[in-house]
């Protein structure tokens, strides 16, 4: 069984690099259950990195990965709220995390942005390279490599090749962002 897993995260890693480079940017990931073949079995997952963070692509989520869009700025707005994208007429915010953590500027030359959901549920963050399929075995429930402001939004932790990836409730941070405005940026340490 573990080669049919094998196997199948090969396929989908293929068919999305091959939508990818086509120009064909909507990607979905099927829940978890999709691949689950028995309760022990690992489960195929996509992650994507934000500066030092790696964070994983919430379940049954749609995203989107767009190179280099038009990015509307908004006047007065916080250095961590990039601007607005306009996605076949969705208004779509645009944050960038690593000015909110007070990090050092995005590392990748070429600007990637992925957009999480769809419609008036959608964000979108900069990231630093493509989604990664993961395969996640049990949680190990450390959170603490994670800046404090994120914490209270990650669900769980696995491990994929030495790496913590945390489950992220992209949701509810944002809402957090939106209600708090300014006042986060005070908290991030």
């Amino acid at each position: 069984m573990a080669g049919d897993a094998e196997s199948m995260t090969e396929d989908i890693d293929t068919e999305i690099r091959a939508g990818v480079l086509a120009g064909d940017p909507l990607l979905v990931i099927p829940p978890a259950s999709a691949f689950v073949i028995d309760s022990d079995a690992p489960v195929l997952r996509y992650g994507f990195r934000i500066g030092g963070l790696a964070l994983l692509v919430p379940e049954g989520i749609a995203t989107e990965l767009l190179d280099a869009p038009a990015v509307f700025p908004l006047p007065r707005a916080p250095r961590w709220l990039a601007g607005m994208l306009n996605i076949r007429g969705n208004v779509v915010p645009l944050f960038n995390i690593v000015e909110l953590l007070g990090s050092k500027s995005r590392s990748s030359a070429k600007e990637r942005i992925l957009v999480l959901g769809q419609a008036s549920q959608a964000v979108a963050v900069y990231v630093d390279d493509l989604p990664k399929p993961l395969t996640t075995t049990g949680s190990v429930g450390d959170a603490g490599e994670l800046p404090t402001i994120l914490r209270p939004f990650v669900e769980a932790a696995f491990s994929d090749q030495g790496t913590h990836w945390f489950e992220f409730d992209y949701g509810e941070f944002f809402a957090h962002l939106s209600a708090d405005g300014d006042d986060v940026v005070e908290n991030t340490a």
